[in-house]
């Protein structure tokens, strides 16, 4: 598995078909106005330089096939790529006034190149597509002159900007953003955040995939949109560090400014969401139909009158034991449960998470099945337990998953 590209954030069973994932539309991001073009895959889109006033266009899903159990989310987790100079890197002191381009490269723009790598297909002319015809992965860029000092969280916005509205659900981490100094250049720095696309076909995964900057100090950008199949690249970590260290190396494109202090934030989405009644950067990404039906102390519970999925921060619990108790009972409080299985491991998370199926009876008698999940943070003594209840036998997963992930997918900590 490559560890330098941005990997990408979790995909919710059932698996997708060995066609692998619908393809992304690549988002474009240039100045002066506002057009939408034809392209293989769908559509490039030319937003303006975060002014874009355009209405965002929003669907219904599709009526889901009956299921008998809850797809449960194999949450990846995101792993911070290497900022540290490898062995054999060498850091130029100064940006040359000239970058030689291997002859079977693909530039970006500015002398910024991908170099040519055997597994990968290059479609498209800024953006460029590279898709590696081994892993699925796709990985869409593009170079930009940006503004000297530019909070990176900005071109962030402003990419997830251009697709944001294309998709009826859509989760999303907080920004990470590094310190200078990526992969050992210093005068580039790396920022990113992850996604999970909805799919109403239920018989493929949602799509996950990580918008990422490569910024440099005098505004010469890397924008990179990374999607597919989890736990792959399209790039390979060689790929990806000629790459940056082409960005480093470009000509310069004004003068360098300070870096700006940039801190993690959330997104900002057309699609409805809401905060959590317990300190984190998260939101509740809402699936259409869904609305808040309770909220008291530290627990929430959304509902769309057949479905409700709630979660709840808990304290106090030392071991995953502890943790796994915890949400027993909060399960049984305000229903019946009958059965509950064992608790298993939720593998793939940040955090240790466990997970069990359930069936009662709810408050007004209506039979009712689910699942119940725990993430336990044992440096805080911290929890979260999310409980899905089902008063029919069809209910949409990848709706569930996304929900889920928008609160603790790639979590870290709970505070």
């Amino acid at each position: 598995m490559s560890s330098f590209p941005p990997p990408q954030p979790p995909q919710v069973p059932p698996p997708a078909p060995a066609s692998g994932p619908r393809r992304r539309s690549p988002g474009l991001i240039i100045g002066g106005f506002v057009a939408v073009a034809a392209a293989a895959g769908g559509a490039t889109f030319l937003a303006t330089r975060g002014d874009d006033s355009g209405t965002a266009q929003t669907s219904t899903p599709t009526t889901v096939a009956p299921t008998t159990s809850l797809p449960v989310s194999d949450t990846l987790v995101i792993t911070v790529p290497n900022t540290t100079a490898p062995v054999d890197t060498t850091i130029a002191d100064t940006t040359p006034d000239t970058v030689v381009i291997p002859s079977d490269a693909t530039e970006l723009g500015y002398s910024v190149y991908v170099p040519a790598q055997a597994d990968l297909t290059v479609e498209g002319d800024d953006p460029y597509t590279f898709t590696n015809t081994d892993t699925g992965i796709a990985t869409i860029l593009q170079v930009l002159n940006r503004n000297a000092g530019e909070d990176p969280n900005d071109l962030l916005q402003e990419y997830i900007d251009t697709f944001d509205g294309d998709y009826p659900l859509i989760a999303y981490t907080a920004s990470e953003v590094f310190e200078p100094g990526h992969l050992g250049f210093a005068n580039v720095r790396l920022a990113r955040v992850s996604y999970e696309l909805y799919q109403a076909d239920q018989s493929q995964s949602n799509v996950g995939g990580a918008v990422y900057v490569v910024v440099r100090d005098d505004g010469l950008s890397i924008v990179g949109d990374v999607y597919g199949p989890p736990e792959d690249t399209s790039l390979s970590d060689e790929t990806y560090r000629e790459m940056v260290a082409s960005l480093s190396n470009a000509p310069s494109v004004g003068d360098a400014a300070p870096w700006f202090p940039a801190s993690p934030m959330l997104p900002t989405s057309v699609h409805a969401s809401v905060p959590l009644p317990f300190p984190t950067l998260r939101r509740l990404s809402l699936a259409p139909g869904y609305e808040v039906a309770d909220q008291s102390g530290s627990t929430i519970t959304v509902s769309n009158g057949s479905d409700s999925l709630s979660f709840t921060r808990l304290d106090t619990l030392v071991t995953i034991d502890d943790a796994t108790a915890a949400a027993v009972r909060t399960l049984e409080s305000g229903r019946s449960v009958g059965a509950t299985d064992e608790f298993v491991a939720d593998s793939g998370q940040t955090l240790p998470t466990m997970r069990a199926n359930w069936s009662g009876t709810d408050s007004d008698g209506v039979a009712v099945t689910g699942n119940v999940w725990v993430v336990h943070d044992a440096a805080r003594g911290t929890a979260i337990v999310a409980i899905a209840t089902h008063r029919t036998n069809e209910w949409d997963g990848n709706q569930i998953g996304v929900m889920i992930d928008s609160v603790w997918w790639s979590l870290a900590s709970i505070d």
